[in-house]
């Protein structure tokens, strides 16, 4: 039996605002009432050369990332100022700072260039919005370099170090959402992570850092838009435009350049049913689905499951699903014999719960020799095979002899370690987020707290058995938007 709140309510419609020329503007305001915003800085270029000879060179830190809502506009016009990317560090220079992004009162700072490689001041990182990679010297005593230091609204660039005729690494740029890379050796460090928005209606990754160059492997750039640094004979990858996000160290021979910085955005949204009417940038709608904060308690008793709420799925093979026996009652599924089938039941596809704000309580047990996958939690898309993808997902799954904590942000997932031991009793098991953290619960204990890998859209409750010659039970699910 199923208990739920039947209320549907419409979607919020937007009216979004996009900026992406540099330069100045105008948002101009007729009425009043708050928005939201999205404010990035111009990313900083990384480091170059002129010198030949083993060195290497920093990645760009990203432009200033700063978002809110609320924020409260009247009846007249507002400067938008989007900064430019900087340019990539030539001749032994370090790369140019990015420039600031400016809507009314909120300043975005521009990315710290990269460091380069020459002796002296200009081998560091750039302190920016965030802070640029340290590049290398030719000091040959292992000196480090040091990266650039960050505003509130960015992360530090990583250091770099060269060792005379042993290796030589810039540090990553720094990222909207993480530090960048220090240098391991002759690799450069990557170039930290970006941060992802949905005000546009869709979500987008923006402002990662540059990746440093290495003597032989260059680091990456951070997600959402970081170049990456190069090796050999090349110039730096450059950010991408309107991310914010820095340019990759160039190789470390004669005349390589940084990569440059990419522009920075400013982006507006309101509420088409409130008093603002405005002009200015490119304008569009949106129309963003309510996450409902109802809850949902499900007692998986009687004779059969609860349609109205629950689809019973074969992601491949012919398994089966029932209701269990009087004694030990809830609903068993249970994988056909292929070695890697995998049976499900999920929420009907429907999405309401918050990735920033939810939680999902259920009472199961799994049965089965290793290596079982049994998955019980919220998860974005019900189709994905387990073995292979859990991106955008809370959820804790059976591996070997234990419980295990999972969680994918849409392009990469990870494992927190053990919740509890398996065994072949029944369990209480808890997954909450917030918007800081995902808590993993067993028997009424928090056993976990992860950080990393957090969802970024809409969940549903997904529970899962994979392999064959194993049984998931479950007798109770509850979830809800906190």
């Amino acid at each position: 039996m199923s208990l739920f709140d039947k209320i549907n309510l419409p979607p919020s419609e937007y009216k979004v605002h996009t900026f992406t020329s540099t330069g100045t503007s105008t948002f101009a305001v007729t009425g009043s009432g708050d928005v939201e915003y999205l404010v990035i800085a111009g990313g900083a270029g990384g480091g170059g050369t002129s010198t030949g000879g083993g060195y290497a060179t920093g990645g760009g830190g990203a432009g200033g990332y700063r978002t809110a809502t609320g924020y409260g506009v009247t009846a007249q016009s507002y400067s938008i100022t989007v900064g430019t990317g900087g340019a990539g560090g030539g001749g032994n220079s370090q790369g140019s700072s990015g420039s600031n992004s400016i809507f009314d009162t909120i300043t975005s700072t521009g990315g710290g260039g990269g460091g380069s490689r020459v002796e002296g001041s200009s081998q560091d990182g750039v302190a920016g919005g965030s802070g640029g990679g340290g590049g290398t010297d030719n000091y040959g005593s292992g000196h480090v370099t040091t990266g650039g230091t960050s505003t509130a609204y960015g992360n530090n660039g990583g250091t770099g170090q060269h060792i005379a005729g042993a290796s030589a690494g810039g540090g990553g740029g720094g990222g909207s959402s993480a530090s960048g890379s220090n240098n391991s050796g002759n690799t450069g460090g990557s170039g930290g992570a970006g941060t992802s928005s949905s005000i546009t209606g869709t979500a987008v990754i923006r402002a990662g850092g540059g990746g440093g160059n290495g003597g032989t492997v260059s680091g990456a750039g951070g997600s959402g838009g970081g170049g990456a640094g190069i090796g050999g004979n090349s110039n730096g990858i450059s950010g991408t435009i309107n991310t914010g996000s820095g340019g990759g160290g160039g190789g470390a021979t004669i005349g390589n350049l940084g990569g440059a910085g990419g522009s920075g955005i400013v982006i507006i949204r309101y509420l088409t049913s409130s008093d603002i009417t405005a002009t200015g940038g490119t304008i569009t709608n949106v129309s963003v689905p309510v996450i409902l904060s109802q809850r949902v308690v499900e007692n998986f008793s009687g004779s059969a499951l609860d349609t109205d709420r629950w689809t019973f799925r074969n992601i491949t093979g012919t398994g089966t699903g029932a209701m269990g026996n009087s004694v030990d009652g809830g609903y068993e599924i249970n994988p056909s014999t292929g070695g890697t089938d995998q049976s499900q039941i999920d929420f009907n596809g429907i999405r309401q719960y918050s990735p920033t704000g939810c939680a999902m309580i259920s009472v199961a047990k799994s049965i089965g020799v290793s290596p079982n996958h049994h998955v019980l939690g919220l998860i974005n898309d019900y189709t994905l095979n387990i073995s292979t993808a859990q991106t955008n997902s809370i959820i804790i799954d059976t591996s070997g002899a234990s419980f295990r904590a999972l969680s994918g942000d849409g392009s990469t997932w990870s494992s927190a370690g053990t919740v509890i031991s398996k065994d072949n009793n029944w369990h209480n098991f808890k997954v909450e987020a917030s918007s800081s953290n995902i808590l993993y619960y067993a028997d009424g204990l928090l056993r976990i707290t992860k950080t990393t890998n957090r969802p970024t859209l809409p969940l549903q409750p997904r529970f899962v058995a994979r392999y064959a010659s194993s049984t998931l039970s479950i007798r109770y699910a509850e979830a809800y938007n906190t």
